[in-house]
């Protein structure tokens, strides 16, 4: 039950938070992302802590975490500040894994990252039907939820497919702009090897080339 809500405590906070993030500059990351997981370390029957030490926020780190979430999603708000109050080890743990995927979030183009959000939400709802069509009373139920699964994988689906589009676009802008640094580094060909040439004589570093600065 605990790692349930903070899964859905992370969703929430980066759903929110994603609607004020600039349109990033830098490239998206290689692979899709996914979600952190949310374990935390298990306290001994003495209170120990096991696992490695939780990252540290700054004061300004926190209260951007908590000031997203309270403004969107009250109810989840809630819960974190009762486990910063019960379990304050794993409550720093959990705002460390959200301030991490909080940071590649904000590296993503924003169709990915919005991509990304959708496919998390829709990964929480099939999971949420499978577990209520697990303890479903009678078959009516049973049919009725079974339906509901049908239309959430489908959407899950769909949310997939568009992260793999908007990961594609983003990798053919990359391709784009590699193509464009090549051709103007052929035109410029003479030029540069000039420089080099000159410069390895007063033994110094090349300058840069065009292609240097590609994502």
């Amino acid at each position: 039950m605990m790692r349930r809500w903070m899964l859905m405590v992370m969703v929430a906070m980066v759903t929110a938070a994603a609607t004020g993030l600039p349109a990033a500059d830098e490239a998206p990351a290689s692979r899709p992302e996914r979600a952190p997981r949310m374990d935390g370390p298990q306290d001994g029957p003495r209170g120990e802590r096991h696992g490695p030490p939780p990252r540290a926020l700054t004061e300004a780190q926190e209260a951007e975490l908590l000031d997203a979430i309270r403004q969107r999603r009250p109810e989840y708000h809630e819960r974190l500040m009762q486990l910063k109050e019960e379990q304050p080890w794993r409550y720093r743990r959990a705002m460390g894994f959200l301030w991490d995927w909080h940071e590649r979030l904000k590296r993503m183009d924003p169709e990915e990252r919005e991509s990304v959000l959708a496919e998390h939400e829709a990964r929480i709802e099939v999971a949420r039907l499978a577990r209520a069509l697990r303890d479903a009373p009678d078959d009516a139920r049973r049919a009725e939820l079974r339906e509901q699964l049908r239309t959430a994988i489908v959407a899950q689906f769909a949310a997939e497919q568009k992260r793999y589009e908007a990961r594609l676009k983003a990798l053919e802008e990359q391709v784009k702009q590699l193509r464009e640094g090549l051709e103007a580094r052929e035109q410029r060909k003479d030029e540069l090897i000039e420089e080099r040439f000159t410069r390895v004589l007063d033994n110094k570093r090349p300058p840069l080339d065009p292609l240097d600065d590609a994502p």
